[in-house]
C-alpha cells in the first residue's frame, strides 16, 4: 500500500504542470516566498518522497498522533454530563484544549524595491500571467474586503473583468 500511495502521489505531482493556471501560481509562489515557509507545496517534493519509507512515515505518525492536541465540538442533543465523563481522561492528560480563534497567518511586510519580472517558457497555447503583490494586508485588516474585490475585478478567477475582457 504504502509503495502504490508513493507511486500516486509523484504522478499527482509530475502531473501538476500540466495544469498551467495551477503551475503559474505555484512557481509564482516559489519566486515570492523564496525564504518563507508559504513557499512549500502542501504535497511535498518529488525528491523528498525518496527519503521516506514505510516506517519513517508510521514513526511519523505515531509522533503526531501522540503529541497532537484533539479539539472536540459537540453539537445537537448531547448530554454534557456524559460527554464530560468521557473526556475528561483526556483533558486530564492534556489532550484536550479550549478552542483558539482562527490566527490570522503572517504575511510578511510589504516590499518596496523594483518590480521584478520572471519568465518561463513551455509548451503551451495559452499565456499564463500571474501578478504577485506583496500589500502586508491580511484577513483581519480594514482594507481586506477592498483587496478582495480588487482581485476579483484584475482576474482572481475566470469571472473576473479582466479575465472577461481578455477571452
Amino acid at each position: 500500500v504504502f509503495a502504490r500511495e508513493v507511486t500516486h502521489l509523484c504522478n499527482y505531482l509530475r502531473s501538476r504542470e500540466d495544469d498551467r493556471p495551477g503551475w503559474a501560481f505555484h512557481r509564482a509562489v516559489q519566486h515570492m516566498f523564496p525564504d518563507e515557509p508559504y513557499r512549500f507545496d502542501v504535497y511535498g517534493e518529488i525528491e523528498a518522497l525518496d527519503r521516506i519509507t514505510a516506517g519513517s512515515l508510521a514513526e511519523a505518525h505515531r509522533g503526531f498522533v501522540g503529541t497532537a492536541p484533539v479539539d472536540v465540538f459537540l453539537a445537537g442533543d448531547v448530554d454534557p454530563a456524559r460527554a464530560a465523563a468521557k473526556l475528561l481522561p483526556l483533558v486530564e492528560a492534556g489532550k484536550l484544549r479550549e478552542p483558539a480563534p482562527p490566527e490570522d497567518p503572517p504575511c510578511g511586510e510589504p516590499l518596496t524595491g523594483p518590480i521584478r519580472e520572471i519568465r518561463e517558457s513551455a509548451a503551451t497555447d495559452q499565456a499564463q500571467i500571474v501578478l504577485g503583490f506583496r500589500t502586508g494586508i491580511t484577513r483581519v485588516h480594514p482594507l481586506s474586503e477592498a483587496l478582495s474585490l480588487a482581485n476579483g475585478v484584475l482576474g482572481k478567477d475566470a469571472h473576473s473583468l479582466l479575465f472577461r475582457t481578455v477571452r
